[in-house]
């Protein structure tokens, strides 16, 4: 039964990236954290606990179902970082709230450095700095720790992924992973206000620290395999990615950081038959010019903040991934709920081209009500255009 649940949900997403009729439309989750808080559980104690965070995760899935997850529990190793004392993350188990704290442990200046030899100065810079123990003296029993730790972290994602797969027919969104050597900076080493500042200050050794990470990071041989390598059954697209630092980045900046290493990306999937899957944090409809050359069946695309009927009327070939929103799933009645997807449904998946999910990554308690998860998912299991 798990096989044949995999088989009909792996064709099904790829025949609407394809824009092919589907006799329903699939379901994605987006839900995060708000996993965890369904499954009454605080976040500060199941984000610690293995055994609870996959209670929560593989409960989530018996209750509602969903045919791909964005999470399935193996997002923050909290285990981990606390023994660097790196985590920046917040939680407030009061409120049920999740935040992280902006970060930079590259400074202003060391872009030169970074890329002289990005290797050296990782290891040398950033990691200490990340990770203020790793210069104490006890800094050896607290690495041998974190390598124990984090080896029972990947035994309980490997967990959760093989239940979902094995026990339920739940399809892995990718085998490879790629991303765009910008987020890097925006998300890790200069934090989001300073690379904003970089990218008008000092774009030459943004520039220069971009095509450093890309070499250290072995992108090329990343897509290299990507290109390669066929498609593992239990897998629906070639590869997936996440932008994030595109939200400070204007039209002609998103062409320089990011469209060279998409382009390469797409266009590799229109070669070798392969599908992409694109998650997007904030809008992209600013940058629609260029998601118009991306040929048709090849990107399914999650914009997070976007109006998804207008980005259909501006790049009609691409698919499209989301449209219930947190005001609707959470504050609306369950009809009100139904509505909305019904005119999701109805205007970008009556012919294909639709995986319907969410507009935000759920986070939160009051982001959805359970009975409007429950009647949108029923809705999209009997759709009939």
């Amino acid at each position: 039964m798990a096989d044949s649940n995999l088989q009909e949900r792996i064709q099904i997403i790829q025949d609407a990236t394809s824009f092919k009729k589907t006799s329903r439309i699939p379901t994605y989750s987006n839900y995060w954290t708000y996993m965890v808080l369904d499954a009454g559980h605080k976040l500060g104690d199941a984000l610690y606990d293995y055994g609870m965070l996959f209670e929560a995760v593989i409960g989530f899935h018996e209750k509602y179902n969903f045919d791909m997850y964005n999470y399935t529990g193996g997002r923050n190793p909290f285990r981990v970082t606390d023994l660097f004392e790196a985590n920046r993350y917040i939680i407030d188990d009061e409120r049920g709230a999740f935040n992280i704290q902006d970060n930079e442990i590259m400074y202003e200046g060391e872009y030169e450095e970074l890329a002289k030899d990005p290797l050296k100065f990782i290891w040398s810079v950033i990691v200490p700095r990340k990770g203020q123990l790793m210069s104490a003296p006890e800094s050896f029993d607290i690495f041998e720790k974190a390598v124990k730790e984090y080896d029972l972290y990947n035994q309980f994602t490997a967990s959760t992924t093989k239940t979902l797969l094995e026990e339920h027919g739940v399809p892995q969104k990718a085998p490879t992973a790629l991303r765009a050597p910008f987020d890097n900076f925006f998300n890790h080493l200069r934090g989001m206000k300073e690379t904003a500042i970089d990218m008008r200050r000092d774009p030459q050794g943004l520039d220069a620290g971009i095509k450093a990470l890309h070499e250290y990071f072995g992108i090329d041989a990343q897509v290299e395999n990507f290109r390669n390598s066929p498609l593992p059954s239990h897998c629906v697209f070639g590869a997936n990615s996440v932008l994030l630092g595109h939200s400070i980045c204007s039209p002609k900046q998103f062409g320089a950081y990011y469209w060279p290493y998409l382009k390469e990306w797409f266009g590799i999937c229109a070669e070798t038959g392969k599908q992409f899957f694109l998650f997007t944090e904030a809008q992209v409809t600013s940058f629609a010019d260029y998601f118009r050359d991306v040929p048709k069946g090849v990107l399914m695309l999650q914009p997070e903040q976007d109006d998804l009927i207008e980005f259909r009327r501006l790049v009609p070939d691409v698919a499209l991934c989301g449209g219930m929103t947190t005001v609707t799933l959470g504050y609306k009645s369950k009809q009100e709920a139904l509505d909305m997807a019904k005119m999701f449904a109805d205007e970008l998946g009556a012919d294909g081209g639709f995986f319907m999910g969410q507009n935000k990554m759920m986070t939160y308690k009051n982001d959805a009500k359970p009975e409007n998860i429950l009647a949108v998912q029923e809705f999209c299991a009997n759709y009939k255009p």
